[in-house]
């Protein structure tokens, strides 16, 4: 059996307000526990402003992935997302679960404005386009919960991706989409 050397954490949400379902749920849900080299933890995080990063903190101090691959539910656009920032800021007009409305915070004053990941973020949609795999690149990804656990990801380990998933995508598909991803990912890392 080959040696799992590598460690991959990837995380979910739980659903938001009124919605019955989050769709990164049910993808974590048919990933696999090992792809390549990669042994894949799966995590879901609630919805909150406070618990999330404190629960992604305490779980990458006790598995020290290789990787972070966060998954957030976007409710615009019909293709996958990769987030090259996240904010040093919170705002939303909606309450996360927990009822917390941030207005205009910094999340932390000792680090800069944005941090971005060290993922070739254009090298990874090229050789999912290669494969017939459409990703849009984006510079922000809001200032909600996803942003928030993001920014608390990249500020342990800069190779951290976040990547949104349309709301209404079907979870098999977006899964055969990611696990090309993490491919891509367990090569790259092969290569450094």
């Amino acid at each position: 059996m080959k040696d799992m050397t590598h460690r991959l954490l990837v995380t979910a949400f739980e659903p938001f307000g009124r919605n019955e379902f989050n769709i990164t749920q049910n993808i974590l849900a048919v990933l696999p526990d090992v792809l390549g080299s990669l042994a894949i933890t799966k995590l879901c995080l609630p919805v909150s402003f406070q618990r999330s990063p404190i629960i992604l903190r305490h779980t990458v101090d006790d598995l020290q992935p290789t990787r972070i691959l966060l998954l957030g539910q976007c409710s615009k656009g019909e293709q996958i997302r990769v987030e090259r920032f996240a904010h040093n800021l919170m705002d939303s007009s909606l309450p996360d679960n927990d009822g917390y409305l941030p207005n205009e915070e910094t999340i932390d004053s000792q680090l800069p404005l944005c941090l971005q990941t060290s993922i070739r973020i254009k090298s990874l949609q090229q050789g999912m386009k290669q494969k017939g795999i459409s990703l849009e690149i984006s510079n922000s990804a809001g200032l909600f919960v996803c942003n928030r656990t993001y920014f608390e990801a990249l500020s342990m380990q800069d190779n951290a991706l976040f990547v949104h998933i349309p709301k209404y995508i079907s979870a098999q598909t977006t899964a055969s989409q990611l696990k090309a991803i993490i491919r891509w990912l367990d090569t790259s890392l092969s290569l450094a």
